[in-house]
């Protein structure tokens, strides 16, 4: 980029227009009878009078500019002019003085993570804006006015520069709008690349430590190409503050500083929120490594006054022209020199109108991607590199994963091909901006983004989210991988039951079958019957024959057929082949692409670790099991929601277990239910209270009484709506696991009876379970709290334990068997169409995002009026164990959540 023209040009053509403008005023009027109408005149004189003081300001921003003088870049080593454009005196100046040169730090040797937090953080529109960033001072102006203190500032990176170059750290506004006029010199002087070079190099880390190479020596004890993402966040922190936040001396405010970062970062989508708290446990560095050189103080400006003439806008301070070396090239010259150029059409490329479809975040992604990088990525001059191929062979295998590859737009391009004739530019452009949005197109529909938020697309039940990756750490990955290919493979869920769903696809896709042949109607078969249908069973449960020959039923093929019976609810589980057994055999024989494929989906939204244990309740099975180390060591049945009081569909922690629980009425139905029956005499083992004390229902006026402003509960007991145990895991739609006293409810084979809650058929087993693997409890202990006395004991555990609350209507069991089940809700059904673009034929409900809205407010209104008095019942006591626990009355406030009908468990 070269130097700008002398000030005269400048000023002459802003003040061209002003001059002119009288003599056409004066013909306007001499015409006015027969020309122009009043409107217009009136129009032309508004114009003049908005361009008179533009013309003022700008001469003003000129003469202001002037009497700063030129940027003090004359010890920037990297910055400085060829000898040929300077005096001999400021040539001798600066060999006398060699070591005061500071050095600038290229940005291709900084980690691209770093560079990322730190434009998400810093300065998000750097390569937009004209070194000043009025956006982002309305939004540090509107933070300011609506939290009464500073959220966010205005300051640009570029203004930052101009504050390191000029060392003025004072916050009048005098050296604020002087920090404003050098930036503005600078965007117009240097290119965005030496501007951030600048910063890189001089921003201060505390002490004597400037320029990130120096911290990096001096904390990490390497190079900056390769920090972790603590690293990082923490070199984005410190020059805020660097003297408070001195590792030597502030440890705990850099951390805080740090962790800042850390969240803001995520929120911008740079990180995902796990590799933010991952990073933010990072410990910082006990021990520092030698610091590099010391750095010299700042060269007077007398030494430097006439080195850059021509950098302040359109003001010359010596006759000879000068200019900065540029780093970018004016003209392509793809592959002569360098590739660098094309890695600017790129991003020229990228501020152009892009195909229908593209994604901001993508957009932008790429830009800053490519604003680190000198080379592409994709490309060679004469087509795509193997890297490029290989990518272009994985996206084209896209089917293979349960993904449309017709989807993904690939730009036409030969491959690399030795001493063939270099392609036109912007072919090169084309196809490296195309294949980059291919590969986030990919990345995202491989982690679900096909459908953004199922939770307002599909159904308000379906609370998940895809598990998308910033697009900014894909493509800094996949410009890194050996084997880019393999990188997008790893982008689909690593979970075994995804693997196992995708290969039953491919299996039926390609024409094969996916489960043994059809067990026909037959006899009763026995253990040790000899029969043709004996092996037809084995087939079935893959189970190896042994020496007696396939049709022999043996005793291991016994164990498997009663594990099938137990699986499926087959009662007694002997191990019998008989007519209901057959039956359950031939079960999901046919099961149909769009289930397979809408179950993968699924597992897409899934977090990536479910946890070494984890507790998993699939709703459509109606079945919750515990996992340890990869292994269930517990299944068991359950209860789900009625059709218009659905459980939801979402992951949070098991936080709490209360044994002999009190039923907290939930506003709802306190107004609807509760209160009105009370009202009729009809109690229900029910206690009322108001201010904390409790009041016999036979002394309100229930005719004139407000239900709202009582509080309604129902002791822990044998008739109790919880049951003996209550699992509690804290989330928006009040939704816990529970036992329930209509065990004999448990026998039908849909079991979608609750109001919400899931209902565990052995609440005991699944307590005994958990609190082994968290206090290596023993079952004799969790008795004790049982068999104790009837009031709610809560154990916490140490361990906060992970429960997966899931909609799989197809799985494969631990036998390799695939199972399907009843769409009970229609989610499966709402997925294929939303996979299909059906979209407009999706029933989302009569009541879609009406209960979540409502589930909202009548828990902000039930945990204000329950604010006081709920704090008045907590009380401390000890279960049978010897442990101590805690009884909160308030603690999972509503017994099932808030769209109950009716009055029950």
């Amino acid at each position: 980029m070269s130097v700008p023209d002398d000030g005269g040009g400048a000023m002459g053509t802003a003040s061209g227009p002003a001059v002119g403008a009288e003599p056409e005023a004066g013909v306007s009027q001499q015409h006015s009878g027969h020309g122009p109408q009043p409107l217009g005149r009136y129009a032309a004189a508004a114009a003049l009078c908005a361009l008179v003081p533009v013309a003022f300001a700008f001469m003003g921003l000129h003469l202001a500019m002037a009497q700063m003088g030129p940027p003090p870049l004359g010890h920037v080593a990297h910055l400085l002019p060829s000898a040929a454009d300077l005096s001999p005196t400021t040539t001798a100046s600066l060999q006398s003085e060699p070591s005061r040169a500071h050095k600038p730090l290229n940005p291709e040797q900084v980690d691209p993570r770093y560079l990322a937090m730190l434009f998400a953080f810093e300065d998000r529109r750097f390569y937009y804006h004209f070194g000043v960033d009025p956006i982002g001072m309305v939004r540090a102006a509107r933070d300011l006015l609506l939290n009464q203190r500073i959220i966010s500032g205005g300051s640009t990176l570029t203004m930052q520069v101009a504050r390191l170059l000029d060392n003025e750290y004072s916050r009048t506004p005098g050296v604020k709008l002087r920090q404003i006029l050098r930036a503005i010199q600078l965007e117009r002087a240097l290119t965005k690349k030496e501007i951030l070079s600048l910063y890189l190099g001089l921003a201060p880390f505390g002490g004597r430590i400037k320029g990130v190479r120096a911290a990096s020596l001096k904390y990490f004890g390497k190079e900056p190409q390769r920090l972790s993402v603590g690293e990082a966040a923490l070199l984005v922190a410190l020059p805020q503050a660097p003297e408070a936040r001195r590792l030597d001396r502030h440890a705990e405010s850099a951390r805080r500083a740090r962790n800042f970062v850390l969240r803001a970062v995520a929120a911008a989508g740079v990180l995902t929120p796990a590799e933010a708290q991952l990073a933010s446990l990072e410990p910082l560095t006990a021990e520092s490594a030698p610091m590099p050189p010391k750095l010299m103080p700042k060269p007077s400006s007398t030494n430097v006054a006439g080195l850059f003439a021509g950098l302040t806008l359109g003001i010359n301070f010596v006759a000879g022209p000068a200019t900065a070396a540029p780093i970018e090239p004016t003209q392509p010259d793809y592959f002569l020199n360098s590739a660098e150029q094309l890695v600017l059409d790129v991003r020229r490329r990228l501020l152009a109108p892009l195909p229908d479809g593209t994604q901001q975040a993508d957009r932008d992604a790429l830009w800053m991607f490519y604003a680190g990088r000198t080379e592409p990525v994709w490309v060679a001059k004469t087509g795509w590199t193997l890297a490029a191929q290989s990518v272009i062979d994985e996206i084209k295998r896209a089917d293979d994963w349960g993904l449309d590859a017709s989807a993904f737009e690939i730009p036409a391009l030969p491959a690399e091909t030795a001493g063939a004739t270099p392609l036109p530019e912007k072919e090169l452009v084309d196809a490296e901006v195309g294949l980059s949005l291919a590969v986030l197109k990919y990345a995202r529909f491989a982690r679900g983004g096909r459908i953004e938020d199922p939770a307002t697309q599909l159904s308000s039940y379906l609370d998940r989210k895809p598990q998308v990756r910033p697009p900014f750490l894909v493509m800094t990955r996949i410009g890194a991988a050996d084997a880019p290919d393999e990188f997008l493979r790893k982008l689909h869920p690593q979970h075994e039951q995804f693997e196992q769903l995708r290969q039953r696809y491919l299996a039926l896709r390609d024409g094969g079958s996916t489960e043994p042949t059809a067990i026909p109607k037959g006899a009763k078969l026995r253990p040790g019957a000899m029969h043709q249908d004996i092996a037809l069973v084995r087939e079935r449960l893959r189970v190896p024959a042994t020496g007696a020959g396939t049709a022999f039923y043996d005793d291991a093929l016994v164990e498997a057929v009663k594990r099938f019976q137990g699986k499926r609810g087959i009662s007694p589980a002997n191990g019998i082949l008989n007519a209901k057994a057959r039956r359950a055999l031939n079960e999901g024989q046919e099961v149909a692409l769009s289930t397979l494929l809408a179950n993968m989906e699924q597992w897409r939204w899934m977090p990536e670790d479910l946890g070494r244990n984890h507790v998993w309740v699939n709703v459509p099975e109606f079945k919750v099991r515990v996992v340890k180390d990869r292994a269930v060591l517990l299944e068991e049945r359950v209860i789900a929601g009625e059709l218009d009081t659905q459980t939801p569909i979402f992951s949070e922690a098991i936080e709490t277990i209360y044994f002999h629980p009190r039923w907290n009425v939930p506003e709802s139905i306190k107004v609807n239910e509760i209160g009105p029956a009370i009202a009729r005499g009809r109690r229900r083992d029910m206690v009322v209270m108001r201010n904390g004390k409790v009041i016999r229902p036979s002394q309100i006026n229930w005719s004139k009484a407000d239900i709202r402003h009582y509080d309604i509960y129902q002791p822990s007991g044998p008739g109790n709506a919880l049951g003996l145990v209550k699992f509690t895991f804290p989330n928006k739609h009040s939704v816990y696991m529970h036992d329930t006293p209509s065990k004999g409810l448990f026998d039908a084979a849909q079991r979608t009876f609750s109001h919400g809650c899931v209902r565990v058929k052995n609440p005991q087993r699944l307590a005994e379970m958990l609190l082994s693997i968290d206090k290596d409890w023993s079952a004799d202990r969790v008795a004790l709290l049982l068999n104790g006395e009837p009031e709610e004991n809560g154990v916490h555990l140490d361990q906060h334990i992970p429960v997966h609350i899931t909609y799989f209507t197809a799985l494969v069991d631990e036998d390799g068997e695939l199972t399907t089940v009843k769409d009970v809700y229609g989610h499966e059904k709402r997925i294929t169409q939303a996979l299909q673009g059906k979209w407009n034929s999706i029933d989302k409900g009569a009541d879609h995002l009406a209960q979540v809205e409502l589930a909202r407010r009548l828990d902000d209104t039930d945990r204000a009026k329950r604010s006081t008095s709920s704090r008045r019942i907590v009380t401390r006591s000890y279960g049978a164990g010897g442990g101590s626990s805690t009884r909160v009355s308030s603690s999972g406030s509503t017994a099932n959540d808030v769209f109950r009908r009716s009055f029950g468990y």
